[in-house]
C-alpha cells in the first residue's frame, strides 16, 4: 500500500483539473495492480485469513487512508448525485480487477483504467467539462 498511498497523495496534490487529477489516480492505481498482481490474487483469496492477523490494524489504516484520497479527488471531479455510491462502485471494479486482468492481453492497465474513469463519470456524475 505505501508505494500507491504516496503516489496517490501526490496526485491529489499536484493541483490538477478535477477530472484529470481523477483518471491519473485511477491509472496509477491499475498500474499498481499490474505490477503487483500476484499478490493482489493472493491478498483477494485470503482476505479473510490475513484480516485476523494483528498486522491487518496497519493495512487496513492504510486502505481507509488511500479511500480518503479518491474521496476526496472524487467530490472535486464531478457532480455526483450520490458520491458514496460512486466510491463505492469504483472500489468494487477497480479491487476486483486482479481476477481478470492480463499484462499483455486485450487492454492495458492504463486503458482499464481510462474505461473506469469514463463509465463512473457517466454512469455517478455529470463531468464538469
Amino acid at each position: 500500500m505505501d508505494p500507491l498511498l504516496e503516489r496517490a497523495q501526490e496526485i491529489a496534490g499536484a493541483g490538477d483539473p478535477p477530472e484529470r487529477a481523477l483518471r491519473e489516480l485511477v491509472r496509477a492505481w491499475l498500474e499498481h495492480i499490474e505490477r503487483h498482481l500476484d499478490h493482489m490474487r493472493v491478498f483477494q483469496q485470503e482476505r479473510h485469513v490475513i484480516e485476523r492477523e494483528p498486522r491487518w490494524a496497519q493495512v487496513r489504516e492504510k486502505r481507509l487512508a488511500f479511500e480518503r484520497i479518491v474521496d476526496s479527488v472524487l467530490e472535486h471531479a464531478g457532480e455526483f448525485d450520490d458520491r458514496r455510491l460512486a466510491l463505492l462502485a469504483l472500489l468494487g471494479m477497480v479491487n476486483y480487477t486482479p481476477t481478470w486482468f492480463r499484462p499483455g492481453g486485450r487492454l492495458s492497465a492504463r486503458q482499464v483504467a481510462d474505461g473506469y474513469t469514463d463509465q463512473l463519470l457517466a454512469a455517478y456524475g455529470r463531468s464538469r467539462r
